[in-house]
């Protein structure tokens, strides 16, 4: 366990400094050494906040570089996924134009069979009813409609204004 005070306990130990410094008559002897105890705490807990502000700065940072990586990852393997697909095509093709059903390498064997039959449909719109059927329809809360309409007054079923608490820094 860290030797070092969360901001929590900092926080806690000065309110606790603070009381007793206020249960205290003026000028009893023990006021100076609270009010001592009192700052030590105080730059401690700046030093704590400035630390969290620090961490947070980089955890932003983190997760905003993580966006476009993970786009280009997203872009790599659908690339990778294409030139596979090429290089697979490549060797059916060329195994099909010199009639070879079997490759042989040191490693793997490479061998064209005919795939399971897929279906191909030319145009849906001429299909007969007994061979379409409906897609499940999603319905999702509209939050902004819902928000607006809550703070005007209004009532929404099953909905509620919840106030949060956001953490701002400058």
């Amino acid at each position: 366990m860290s030797s070092t005070p969360t901001l929590y306990q900092q926080l806690d130990e000065l309110a606790v400094w603070m009381e007793t410094a206020d249960s205290l008559e003026a000028g009893d002897p023990q006021l100076e050494e609270i009010a001592a105890r009192i700052q030590q705490l105080v730059n401690g807990s700046h030093e704590k906040v400035d630390a969290i502000h620090r961490a947070l700065c980089m955890l932003e940072s983190v997760s905003a570089a993580a966006d476009p990586e993970i786009k280009r990852l997203v872009e790599r393997k659908a690339a990778a996924a294409r030139q596979a697909n090429r290089l697979k095509e490549y060797v059916i093709a060329a195994m099909t134009q010199f009639n070879l059903t079997r490759i042989d390498g040191r490693i793997v064997t490479f061998s064209v069979r005919p795939s399971p039959p897929a279906v191909e449909v030319l145009d849906a719109t001429t299909l007969p009813a007994a061979y379409t059927r409906i897609s499940p329809v999603t319905y999702s809360p509209d939050k902004e409609a819902i928000a607006r309409a809550l703070k005007a007054g209004g009532e929404v079923p099953g909905c509620r204004l919840r106030q949060g608490k956001t953490l701002v820094r400058r």
